[in-house]
């Protein structure tokens, strides 16, 4: 039975306990201060025309403004991921007030002695809305509607918290903090205008790799002005004088917006960093700093300015389990892109993935990891590569089975000396060795 407390201190000075019980359906109620021993009031939910989901607990949400005064008589009971009702609990009668279906999340919010409950609900699959209703009554307030976009590279909306006002007019106002799932927080006013996202995931970084930047056009120009040694003496002087024709028209540009921002009032001269201008410094002293957090959300940002240039947040991860990220490709190897890979456990099944993306641009890799069908004891990325350039990850399983990834037969089989590993429990003193063999097979040590 799912307990949760809903009244008000009423003039025959009684405090109601209600209940919610999955397995019949109904509502409890008790009086707590009641000087004789009463029996539970059972109030069937089908009597008040509702009906839980199928396979959901119901939950049942009450506040109390102000910790001198009881509860409000109105509470929230959530009956599916999608529905709540908005009830009224006074002198042991629970009265339906608004059923809200679709809705997602709740909150009460309190100004005077004007209670409001705000509801949102979805305008389509990249925006919701919020609206204020009356806790007394159910009736929605006029021009309280504020929509607002979610953002594609985040997770859903998690909780509400309303900040409630009132105006000259004595209208209600409000300003709402949006928590998301990956722990992104969005600051809202009215009439749907974003004052400030802060990314608190960032205050839980589990790890993070640096990389390097890529080369820009001119640069990898430069890089391959001599040519091949295959090349003869004319194509090698061609190749030459077309790419200092490159650096030559790289300069007049950069001259050119040189200019351009000088007659600019410093105001509106944009030096942002974003992915499209980002390239390696002289030294390579600026890298992407690649960014795992315990949510499970993925960061991208630039090591000179701290600009996050990308995000993404993985929704089929635990939270706080155990990441390891790995780069398996740096930017060295051009025209094959950087990769990096990410072991993660799954949130239902509890197994571990594998997640390849770029680093630069933060986007999933169109490469398919093997399925791991069985829970990992350890990782290693082994000093090999395959022809791609990237290199094997070689990934144990609790029945010592190796899997490899990349899984090539060349590079496995030339691979001469493979590395021992070990596990062992803090709950016994005995440690298990095992060690890969040239067909990715593992055999125990002596």
């Amino acid at each position: 039975m799912v307990v949760q407390s809903s009244g008000q201190l009423r003039d025959c000075r009684c405090r109601i306990l209600t209940c919610v019980d999955p397995n019949t359906q109904s509502l409890y109620t008790l009086p707590l201060l009641s000087e004789e021993l009463e029996d539970m009031n059972q109030v069937p939910l089908q009597s008040l025309d509702l009906e839980v989901a199928h396979g959901f607990q119901p939950v049942l949400v009450a506040t109390q403004p102000n910790p001198g005064r009881p509860p409000l008589a109105q509470f929230f009971l959530k009956l599916g991921p999608d529905h709540h009702a908005l009830l009224d609990l006074n002198n042991g009668i629970i009265k339906l007030l608004r059923n809200f279906q679709p809705a997602f999340l709740m909150s009460f919010a309190t100004t005077g002695e004007k209670t409001v409950a705000a509801v949102m609900a979805p305008v389509n699959e990249t925006a919701r809305s919020i609206s204020l209703y009356s806790a007394d009554s159910g009736r929605r307030l006029l021009d309280t509607t504020v929509n607002f976009h979610l953002d594609p590279n985040g997770g859903k909306p998690q909780k509400l918290y309303v900040h409630a006002f009132l105006k000259k007019d004595d209208s209600v106002g409000y300003r709402v903090m949006v928590q998301s799932e990956d722990n992104a927080l969005t600051f809202i006013h009215q009439p749907g205008r974003v004052l400030w996202s802060r990314e608190e995931a960032l205050a839980e970084v589990v790890t993070m790799e640096m990389v390097d930047l890529p080369l820009t056009g001119t640069q990898a120009e430069l890089e391959g002005e001599f040519g091949k040694k295959a090349d003869g003496l004319l194509p090698m002087v061609l190749k030459r004088l077309s790419s200092q024709l490159i650096l030559l028209q790289a300069w007049l540009a950069h001259l050119w917006k040189l200019f351009y921002d000088a007659r600019k009032p410093r105001s509106q001269v944009k030096n942002e960093v974003t992915i499209e201008n980002l390239a390696r410094d002289e030294f390579n002293l600026q890298k992407m700093m690649v960014m795992v957090t315990a949510s499970g959300k993925l960061f991208g940002i630039d090591s000179k300015s701290g600009t996050v240039l990308w995000k993404h947040y993985l929704e089929n991860v635990q939270p706080n389990a155990a990441f390891k990220l790995m780069v398996q490709r740096t930017t060295a190897h051009f025209p094959h892109p950087p990769q990096c890979t990410l072991l993660i456990k799954d949130k239902e099944t509890g197994l571990g993935t594998l997640h390849v993306f770029n680093p630069i641009f933060g986007k999933k890799s169109h490469i398919t990891p093997p399925v791991l069908a069985r829970p990992i004891l350890q990782s290693l990325l082994l000093p090999l590569m395959d022809q791609d350039y990237a290199k094997v990850i070689l990934l144990i399983d609790d029945q010592f089975k190796v899997t490899a990834f990349p899984s090539t037969k060349t590079c496995c089989s030339s691979y001469k000396r493979w590395p021992l590993t070990y596990s062992s429990t803090w709950l016994t003193p005995t440690r298990a060795g095992s060690q890969a063999s040239g067909s990715v097979r593992t055999c125990p040590l002596s």
